[in-house]
């Protein structure tokens, strides 16, 4: 998957009648909405086209649509996504689809996944003490627990309020909910200046706000009550790369924290635990792809 593609892209709003459907039980509680609306966009589609049937040709036609905007492991997520739910709500099971099988393997010949650029010290440094907080305070929060914490952009944006502690003037401890391994974590902050940054962004937050996610969006010197989307945090990095005048801004991708987090914890010195540490691996298991 190339790091500057997020699967599905899902709105923030509930998909409407998902939360009190009761076959929602067995699909994974976590991508739930996300598996409806994949479903819900293979159905649009077929309303868009004007098509009643469900047959494997009708899935074969879908999934060539998508291989014009999609790379390959996005299109084999939405194969899985769309396998769950069509197995719930339609008693089909496209796994037993020997044709699109065969054309989502063929898509994946000579697929070279694209990683994100990753920022320097000095880079970070630059953006930190330069960009105007008028405009970039988000930014520098996002910039600052991302490459501290080495998030994922999902991870980022589920964070909470209550995710947010201090515990002194040049110590933050932040909580993750819910990461890539299923497993809560955490890590800290330690810098007065950072502290001090990412406080300023906290007492900007709209205290009637009706989300509890940490993130809300961040325009001119206020912060209102909208939270920040996947695609807004996943372009973060980019808007920091433009800032910075960095060739190709557009390769800074929602990746762009974790690879530079574990690229200066590595250039840091740091050893083989440390890293698995940092990277949610537990020894023995396979290495997620970034």
């Amino acid at each position: 998957m190339s790091d500057d593609e997020e699967i599905l892209n899902p709105d923030e709003q509930d998909l409407k009648g998902t939360s009190k459907d009761p076959e929602l039980i067995f699909l994974p509680e976590k991508s739930r909405e996300i598996y409806f609306r994949a479903y819900n966009n293979f159905n649009k589609w077929r309303v868009e086209n004007g098509v009643n049937a469900l047959s494997e040709t009708v899935l074969l036609s879908y999934f060539m649509h998508l291989s014009h905007t999609k790379q390959p492991p996005t299109m084999w997520s939405i194969f899985s996504m769309l396998k769950a739910t069509m197995n719930i709500k339609d008693d089909v099971h496209i796994e037993n689809y020997s044709e699109l099988i065969t054309f989502l393997k063929g898509m994946q010949v000579g697929h070279n996944p694209k990683k994100s650029k990753m920022f320097t010290l000095s880079d970070i440094d630059k953006f930190i003490k330069e960009a105007p907080d008028i405009l970039y305070l988000g930014a520098k929060v996002i910039l600052i627990i991302g490459i501290n914490g080495g998030c994922r952009t999902n991870e980022l944006m589920s964070l909470t309020v209550d995710g947010i502690e201090k515990h002194s003037d040049t110590l933050l401890l932040i909580k993750l909910p819910n990461s890539k391994t299923s497993t809560d974590r955490s890590f800290v902050v330690r810098s007065t200046e950072y502290l001090q940054i990412v406080e300023h962004y906290q007492s900007l937050r709209p205290p009637n706000a009706k989300t509890d996610r940490f993130f809300v969006q961040y325009h001119k010197g206020k912060c209102s009550g909208q939270p920040m989307g996947r695609n807004k945090i996943g372009g973060i990095p980019r808007d920091i790369a433009t800032y910075l005048k960095l060739p190709n801004p557009q390769d800074y991708t929602g990746h762009c924290f974790k690879r530079t987090s574990a690229s200066l914890l590595a250039d840091s010195g740091a050893d083989l635990s440390s890293l698995i540490r940092h990277d949610d691996i537990r020894p023995g298991t396979s290495r997620h792809k970034r």
